[in-house]
């Protein structure tokens, strides 16, 4: 039984998203990937004390890419059987701010990012904010609300997009209404 088998939250049903990252190892260099392990956060809305509780998973796009431009050695491919990838050491180095990023969003800004997305365009790094498009959905599965990170990458400069506050989405989640899209 492997990591990814054994998964500590149970969501139920046909819930697909990995709880716990294995490790990865090339070259000798081992790159711990736990830090996307999932976790629960509960966020309080300070205006009247609401408060949400989120269970977190990540996808492997946080640090993996497919990238037709660059091949790489098939050694840099990370073993997830459903969709294989090439690890990408700085998507790597930038997902270890995921988890911080995460519990931030209620004071980030948070933009609907097409379909049944959000995102979050901006962090952190060595005290210098970066351009790390963080692409999230939101969702209940088996009464629990869920917070799926499907994509992060780094970008040139900040998308202009319109925010959409996270509590206005919590609520939503919470009251079983339509999600919010868009500012008009």
């Amino acid at each position: 039984m492997t990591k990814e088998d054994t998964p500590p939250f149970n969501f139920g049903g046909g819930e697909k998203h990995v709880q716990q990252w294995r490790a990865f190892e090339v070259g000798g260099a081992i790159y711990d990937c736990s830090h996307l392990d999932a976790h629960v956060v509960n966020y309080t809305n300070p205006e009247n004390n609401d408060t949400y509780c989120f269970y977190v998973t990540y996808s492997h796009h946080c640090f993996c890419k497919t990238d037709e431009v660059l091949v790489l050695d098939d050694v840099w491919i990370y073993p997830y059987k459903k969709d294989p990838r090439h690890f990408h050491p700085v998507r790597y180095e930038l997902s270890k701010l995921l988890p911080g990023i995460i519990e931030s969003l209620p004071t980030s800004h948070t933009v609907h990012a097409g379909y049944d997305s959000y995102a979050i365009a901006e962090a952190k790094m060595n005290g210098v904010v970066t351009c790390y498009f963080v692409v999230f959905t939101v969702f209940r599965s088996n009464k629990k609300f869920r917070l799926h990170v499907q994509s992060a990458y780094p970008l040139d400069h900040r998308p202009k997009m319109k925010k959409v506050g996270f509590f206005n989405i919590a609520k939503a989640l919470k009251a079983g209404k339509p999600l919010p899209g868009p500012q008009k």
